[in-house]
């Protein structure tokens, strides 16, 4: 944020600027003439604003510093839990709008009793019930997988990520 302060002394003008940063100040006082036209630089400076001990030692190993680093980690995750939590929902709506959103006993299975349904129901000598086959498709959007990776990948493998 630069900052300028004008005012007058012995009939000569001066301008005071200011620039504050995030990491540092710094200023310069300048002579103007009336007609604005700078004269001559007065004095000038800076002033750091010194690390705290986290940074220094990072600075110090030679790694970069960076003071919005952590709020990104932060919010990069929250947008991930944000958007797992979205996925989750728009499926419970659609499973809901199809009637096979499962029961809560379905949704409470032990994990090796639910990849034997999931076994079960690729099996053709099986038959599986509708809101069995929601718990399925519920545990399929529990494994995220990055969109613009799959579209990399040939279709028997998408097929075999799902079937595992």
């Amino acid at each position: 944020m630069k900052t300028y302060i004008y005012y007058q002394i012995n009939h000569m003008k001066k301008i005071l600027g200011l620039d504050l940063g995030t990491n540092s100040i710094g200023w310069a006082l300048i002579e103007i003439t009336n007609d604005g036209i700078p004269i001559k630089i007065i004095a000038m400076g800076s002033r750091i604003i010194p690390l705290d001990s986290d940074s220094r030692d990072q600075f110090s190993k030679g790694q970069a510093i960076s003071k919005n680093k952590d709020r990104t980690t932060a919010r990069t995750q929250r947008k991930g839990y944000d958007r797992k939590q979205l996925r989750k929902n728009k499926l419970k709506q659609i499973l809901k709008n199809l009637n096979i959103l499962p029961s809560k006993e379905l949704m409470n299975l032990p994990m090796l009793d639910l990849w034997k349904l999931r076994n079960d129901s690729v099996n053709v000598n099986t038959s599986i019930t509708a809101d069995q086959l929601g718990r399925i498709l519920y545990m399929f959007n529990q494994k995220t997988i990055n969109l613009q990776e799959v579209k990399k990948m040939p279709i028997k493998k998408i097929l075999n990520m799902l079937l595992k």
